[in-house]
């Protein structure tokens, strides 16, 4: 990819929507490469390919994927075969559905609790009761 654009990292960072820090962040962990430092001073600069990474890392993330991930993913850009890409993204499938199944779970757990707080909540909260005592057992 090409750098057609000049961009200050601070004017990077604004136009992805992020902190200079987590564009300093993101080249520690090697997400995107830092431009050298001009001979006679001045600031590095950075392109249009460079906030095409920053966005391409941000909408990977809202995506549920890691970093760690990320950059896994970040090697294959130039691919032709997205293989690994699949892979990678059928993987974070099942662990998404994974977690709709146990959030499906809480949510039924808690609208028991609620009804039950609805019902008969006198003295003692069930509500309460429950959350120290466990899911499992009955209040006594």
């Amino acid at each position: 990819m090409t750098r057609k654009a000049v961009l200050t990292i601070g004017k990077l960072a604004r136009d992805a929507g992020v902190s200079v820090e987590t564009i300093r962040y993101y080249q520690r962990r090697g997400l995107l490469v830092q431009p050298s430092k001009p001979e006679m001073g001045g600031y590095r600069s950075y392109g249009e390919s460079d906030a095409g990474r920053v966005r391409f890392i941000k909408h990977a993330q809202q995506m549920g994927f890691s970093l760690a991930e990320i950059g896994e993913l970040i090697e294959h850009v130039d691919d032709t075969n997205c293989h690994a890409a699949r892979v990678l993204s059928e993987k974070k499938l099942k662990v998404i559905e994974t977690q709709l199944e146990a959030l499906e779970k809480i949510r039924e757990t808690l609208r028991s609790l609620v009804g039950e707080c609805r019902r008969d909540c006198p003295q003692n909260c069930r509500v309460i009761q429950k959350l120290y005592r466990g899911f499992d057992k009955t209040p006594g």
